[in-house]
């Protein structure tokens, strides 16, 4: 029966003849500042991924007139790829003369540069 008496311990501690602090009122309002984004991403590589109509998807549902390109949104995302490691293969190419390899005459053998 007494539990409600065990967290009461502030209101008796309390000096009930101290004022009541005043309220303040904040006056300003803090803004976001814009273009930081702009200026994180500035250096990094930039890769564009257009989403359009085909042209049969660009036909107005209500007359069945062409469409025409109003406007475009663009909504940009931080693409983080890891490191990665891969085999650079190089191939050269050589090459001999067929005329010259069915007469048995002797002929240079050219080779793609690298």
């Amino acid at each position: 029966p007494d539990q409600m008496q065990l967290f009461n311990e502030t209101e008796k501690e309390a000096d009930v003849s101290a004022k009541e602090p005043e309220l303040e009122e904040i006056t300003y309002k803090r803004r976001k500042s814009k273009g930081q984004r702009d200026i994180q991403l500035e250096g990094l590589e930039e890769e564009v991924v257009e989403h359009r109509l085909s042209s049969e998807e660009q036909v107005c549902s209500c007359c069945g007139d062409n469409l025409h390109e109003m406007s475009t949104e663009e909504r940009r995302e931080l693409k983080i790829v890891p490191a990665k490691a891969k085999v650079l293969k190089h191939i050269k190419y050589v090459y001999s003369c067929r005329k010259c390899d069915k007469e048995n005459t002797t002929t240079p053998v050219k080779t793609a540069p690298s």
